[in-house]
């Protein structure tokens, strides 16, 4: 709180600044140090946050620069386009700090939102896919409404008093009530009609629910309702530890071949370079089988192998490219596993 203080004074003038496009170097330091404050916040106040910020190997400082640093992209004349967009659109002239502070802060919730839709497309993509089905079917359909609670994206039944007074209903609850409402084999619209029957006889918890709750929610009552009615690894005996790092080992090989030298033919990256991604990769993947608690981050896994580069860089220079081959090992490993 001192912090946002700290920064807030002076923000009238920072923003008529950015406008104008005349943003100095400590105003630029300063409106950027409290969006990442204002993010951190609101990162705290995601009931989903943990889970989060464990799939995508970020703190949650880490995490909400990813965010905020959207907003503050450059075009080729060196103007702020996010932050002239918005604010150019709202009476700054006669607003003051506080006014100001406030239109940022929406502003950061937008960004922090979308940067969570983003990492659970990425890191999750099954979940992602249900997020996109949620929001199509919403608009689509009209069942639901969606809504701003808590500086949480949600969606409450349409026309229903949400109750953002009260708190939200658990997840195990909302999991059990939609598993005795269903026979296997919904879709998304049919659960969301399921649930806008249980969110509407509430009475002493919000009938709001984060849309990334209710993805969390439906992706558990799929898999309970699905065809198999024990998971396989009740069924099978589970590949040994041994044979997986092997497969991990040999989907690198595999990536590497195919895709990292089409890397190397189109001049994006040197053979060098390829090698040391894998070798991270590799490495990254190894350390989750052996030591799934502290198992590094990609970031760090990439560090380990002599690329050591400032979080600042790698985000910039090497996260997208990485994580991108990433998940091309984990799919090819995954499937082999399977088979």
């Amino acid at each position: 709180m001192l912090l946002q203080l700290k920064y807030t004074s002076g923000l009238r003038s920072a923003i008529l600044a950015t406008l104008a496009d005349d943003l100095q170097p400590q105003q630029l330091s300063d409106l950027f140090a409290l969006s990442r404050s204002m993010a951190i916040v609101l990162i705290r106040q995601k009931h989903q946050r943990d889970y989060l910020l464990q799939l995508a190997g970020l703190n949650e400082h880490d995490f909400a620069v990813d965010c905020v640093a959207e907003l503050f992209r450059r075009d080729e004349r060196g103007s702020f386009l996010a932050l002239r967009a918005y604010f150019g659109s709202l009476d700054i002239a006669n607003a003051d700090d506080a006014a100001i502070a406030v239109y940022l802060r929406r502003l950061v919730s937008s960004a922090v939102n979308q940067g969570v839709s983003r990492a659970f497309n990425e890191v999750d993509p099954g979940l992602g896919k249900i997020i996109r089905n949620i929001k199509a079917a919403t608009d689509r359909l009209k069942t639901f409404s969606e809504l701003e609670v808590h500086f949480q994206s949600c969606i409450v039944p349409t026309y229903a008093d949400p109750l953002t007074h009260l708190p939200f209903m658990e997840k195990v609850d909302l999991v059990g009530n939609l598993v005795e409402a269903t026979i296997g084999g919904e879709k998304i619209p049919e659960l969301l009609a399921q649930l806008a029957t249980i969110l509407r006889s509430q009475e002493h918890q919000s009938r709001a629910i984060p849309i990334v709750r209710a993805a969390l929610v439906f992706r558990d009552v799929l898999a309970l309702r699905g065809p198999h009615i024990l998971p396989p690894a009740l069924i099978e005996e589970p590949p040994d530890a041994e044979r997986i790092r092997q497969l991990i080992e040999e989907a690198c090989a595999d990536i590497k071949t195919l895709v990292g030298a089409k890397y190397v033919a189109k001049n994006s990256l040197t053979q060098d370079q390829v090698d040391t991604y894998f070798l991270a990769i590799r490495n990254y993947f190894l350390a989750k089988v052996d030591k799934q608690d502290t198992a590094p981050t990609l970031h760090e896994s990439l560090s380990e192998v002599g690329l050591s580069v400032p979080y600042a860089e790698y985000r910039s220079s090497h996260r997208k490219r990485l994580e991108y081959l990433a998940r091309l090992v984990q799919k090819r490993a995954k499937r082999d596993i399977e088979n």
